[in-house]
């Protein structure tokens, strides 16, 4: 796993359709003698016991309806409980332990923040610590559409797609204006980071870089 400010990230590919994939980060932060983990997979051998020699996982946070992956692998694992958005949770085939709402404090030193007009229930977790972060689901990428795969990567830049940062297409977006606001709404918050789960990590600048992706919104 690797060690991004205290937050750490796995990575492996997300089985979308058939033998398409795509490029899909998880994330952990050492809570104590506990972990917090979002969007998580399952892991290979050895970053299962680098994930455990972190701590427990005890908490699962689901950033959105569509990032469920093997959340409930790890629940009967580890008795970890699951908390997803309250909007989101109906979509979610799993049962969840709680919800949560817009601006809410969680375990990790995590805030959340809804992007209504993206996706139902999406959620960015806001982490303060040192310079700040932004750990995201689907409503930010940072891909090139050419680790996808020629077909995939085709299609997705046919519908609008970001080749490298960018936000989500707005063809997938419930509310173009409304994503709009909920991407501005970002800018009120201190980070330098953008943790991803699609692509790689913006380590530092992500805030100025997010500024010019929402003038061209």
């Amino acid at each position: 796993m690797e060690e991004l400010s205290s937050i750490y990230r796995a990575e492996t590919q997300i089985q979308i359709a058939g033998p398409l994939k795509i490029p899909g980060g998880m994330y952990a932060i050492k809570e104590g003698e506990e972990v917090v983990l979002i969007d998580p997979f399952e892991l290979p051998q050895s970053e299962k016991k680098a994930l455990e020699a972190l701590g427990k996982p005890a908490l699962i946070l689901i950033s959105g309806w569509l990032h469920v992956r093997d959340a409930e692998a790890y629940r009967k694992r580890y008795g970890a409980r699951i908390l997803a958005n309250r909007q989101a949770a109906p979509k979610i085939e799993i049962a969840v332990d709680d919800t949560f709402g817009d601006g809410e404090r969680l375990p990790g030193g995590l805030t959340t923040i809804e992007m209504p007009g993206t996706l139902p229930g999406e959620t960015i977790f806001w982490r303060e610590e040192g310079k700040g972060a932004l750990i995201v689901g689907d409503a930010l990428w940072n891909l090139h559409l050419s680790e996808c795969g020629l077909l995939l990567g085709t299609f997705m830049r046919l519908v609008g797609w970001p080749e490298g940062f960018g936000t989500m297409p707005k063809l997938f977006m419930a509310d173009e204006k409304r994503a709009a606001e909920s991407f501005q709404k970002l800018l009120d918050y201190d980070f330098d980071q953008i943790l991803v789960s699609h692509g790689q990590p913006v380590r530092s600048g992500a805030k100025g870089l997010l500024r010019v992706v929402i003038e061209n919104l």
